[in-house]
Order: structure tokens, then C-alpha cells, then sequence
């Protein structure tokens, strides 16, 4: 199970990856993760697990206020914004991770609004992308593909933060095509860094 929330990259102000970065920038998993499933998660900012073919031990960056607060201002939001955090009313620890996120926004005055939604039109709504960020999950993966190429191809309809990217796309089919499993673990860690760099996901 991999939990995460998503941007929607075609909708202002997350056109911007110094927005995305930003909010990035604030995130304290350790708080997330103790109201969403009482600290029995492991913090990642990648895919996959260390422990699986296709992961790596990558480290995450502690919060950093002050430079976060910096990029805003950089993006031309030196006073923050208003946006809306979308995620499961009938989970609670989607929505429990969608109530500290909340909080965590409003150090760089990001003020959200919550809307939570049952499962049915929250799935209609995401794969729609009609959201700013979406607090959601992503599980039951055998090949790396199964995640890689659904979620952040720029032609897959289920690509709901509507991340496009040349080198991306390019990334996907090599990782499609090579044989080799070694090969194929740097391509899809070229393409974890890649999601960490873009942040269509954090």
C-alpha cells in the first residue's frame, strides 16, 4: 500500500512546480501517518519499497519552513493561497491524513477546505481530476509498471494529476521493453527520482 496525494498539474496554482515543491517542502510524514493508521506506516517519498526489486533507500528531507515560504513567494504567492484538499469520507485514514495536511498547509498560509466524498463519486471526481490535491492510495501492484504507466503516463486515462512529461513517457517504454531486472530497476528508479523532481505526487 503506497498513500499519497496528488495534484492536479493542469489547474492554477499547481501549473507552478515551485508550488508543488513548496507544499512539498512542508510535509511532516511522522504526524500523517500517527492520525492516520496510529504510526504503523513506514515515512517514503518514492513508489516502492526499499525491500522490493524496484525500490531504494531514499532519503526524505525534513521540513523546511522558511524555504518553502521562499519558493512561494518566488512563484508569486508571497501571502499563500486558498485550495481544497479531496479525499475518502468513508476512510479514515485517507481523511485523518487529509485533516493534518490541512494543518500543516497553514504554516506557508495555505488555507484549504476539506471535501470528502463517498467512495463512488470521489472515484468518478479523481479519474474526472476534478480536484487540486487529492489525498488517496494506491495498492496490489505485481510489476512496477502496474503503478508507473496508469498513474504517470501522459496518455493514460488514468493519469489523474494530468502529469505529461516527455521524459517520462520516454522512461515508461524503456522500462516496458528492457528484459534485464537490474536494467530494469534503474530505469524505474531514474523514474522515482523523476516523480520527486516533478511532484505530481508527494
Amino acid at each position: 500500500n503506497i498513500r499519497y496525494f496528488a495534484f492536479n498539474t493542469e489547474r492554477e496554482p499547481f501549473t507552478d512546480v515551485r508550488v508543488r515543491q513548496a507544499i512539498s517542502m512542508v510535509v511532516d510524514r511522522g504526524p500523517i501517518i500517527d492520525a492516520a493508521i496510529f504510526g504503523a506506516g513506514q515515512p517514503t517519498n518514492i513508489i516502492f519499497p526499499a525491500t522490493y526489486w524496484a525500490g531504494y533507500e531514499s532519503e526524505i528531507p525534513a521540513p523546511d519552513i522558511e524555504g518553502a515560504k521562499a519558493l512561494l513567494a518566488e512563484a508569486g504567492y508571497p501571502d499563500g493561497f486558498e485550495t481544497e484538499l479531496h479525499s475518502w469520507s468513508q476512510y479514515p485514514f485517507l481523511s485523518n491524513a487529509a485533516i493534518v495536511l490541512q494543518e500543516q498547509l497553514k504554516q506557508i498560509g495555505v488555507e484549504s477546505e476539506l471535501r470528502f466524498e463517498e467512495n463512488a463519486t470521489y472515484l468518478a471526481n479523481y479519474f474526472a481530476s476534478d480536484f487540486d490535491i487529492s489525498v488517496t492510495g494506491t495498492s496490489a501492484y505485481v510489476d512496477p509498471n502496474d503503478v508507473i504507466q496508469s498513474n504517470f503516463a501522459s496518455d493514460s486515462g488514468n493519469n489523474a494529476s494530468k502529469y505529461a512529461s516527455e521524459e517520462m513517457d520516454a522512461l515508461i517504454v524503456a522500462g516496458m521493453e528492457e528484459t534485464d531486472q537490474a536494467a530494469r530497476a534503474e530505469i524505474y528508479r531514474e523514474i522515482q527520482e523523476l516523480i520527486k523532481t516533478d511532484l505530481p505526487w508527494v
